[in-house]
């Protein structure tokens, strides 16, 4: 009798045949979401942006002498910075502008400090920095050179030179906050003017409300911690509050509220 031929098909688990034997799968039903419950809140949507409110003016000169320009005094020892324009308060100024008004891509504060400036010298250069930038409103802080050099003769100095300025920038069309002087440290070597700068000051207040120009007070709100050892200059930290206090007299005066 032949041998028979028996032939074997493995088949692996890929194979596309079906064994009778076994029960074909019963796909799971797709889940219902269940309904909120009542009373409940919707299911949140995307969120939409807080619209940011308005500034009615947005192109700002600063002008005024190193404290505007952005000498850096150290905090601790007697190093000076002589130029530092991207820590100046009008840097710092403009930042936090833009952080607030981020809708409005228009917003410009532009440096015209210059350090070792008389206020009389300012009075001069004044009129070419309007006709070249153009400004909306001038940022006017002058006078420490009046003091450090004449003491309280430079006090009549500087306040005319000031009143002088506010007429001029008017005039062009300009609108103009004028600031007070911060404090200095009667014990820093360039700080000669200390004993000056609040009847300066007095009559800074005094200007600005003959003149119509907007009063920023930084006196009161400056603490002689941040202006550095040399008694006179700013330190960073220091700027960084000038711009701060600059920031919010423009709230105030510009701010509108956002479109809706």
């Amino acid at each position: 009798m032949a041998a028979g031929l028996i032939v074997l098909t493995l088949c692996a688990s890929g194979c596309s045949g079906s064994n009778p034997n076994q029960p074909t799968p019963t796909p799971s039903p797709t889940p219902t979401p269940s309904p909120a419950p009542p009373g409940s809140d919707p299911p949140a949507g995307p969120s939409t942006p807080t619209p940011a409110p308005r500034v009615a003016k947005t192109r700002f000169v600063a002008f005024g002498d190193s404290l505007t320009a952005g000498v850096i005094s150290a905090p601790v020892s007697l190093t000076l910075t002589l130029v530092d324009a991207p820590n100046a308060y009008p840097a710092r100024l403009a930042s936090q502008l833009r952080a607030r008004y981020y809708d409005q891509g228009d917003i410009v504060v532009l440096n015209e400090g210059k350090a070792g400036e008389f206020a009389l010298d300012g009075k001069v250069r004044l009129p070419d920095v309007i006709k070249a930038d153009a400004p909306q409103v001038i940022l006017l802080m002058e006078g420490a050179n009046e003091l450090n050099v004449f003491g309280r003769r430079g006090v009549s100095r500087a306040v005319g030179a000031l009143e002088d300025m506010i007429k001029d920038a008017g005039r062009r069309g300009c609108q103009v906050f004028v600031a007070t002087l911060p404090p200095q440290r009667a014990s820093g070597a360039n700080g000669f003017g200390a004993p000056y700068v609040e009847e300066l000051n007095a009559q800074i207040r005094k200007t600005a409300a003959d003149e119509g120009a907007t009063l920023v007070d930084v006196y009161p709100q400056f603490d002689v911690s941040l202006v550095g050892q040399d008694g006179l200059h700013l330190t960073e930290a220091g700027y960084v509050r000038l711009g701060a206090i600059f920031a919010a007299a423009i709230r105030q005066a510009f701010e509108t509220a956002p479109p809706t």
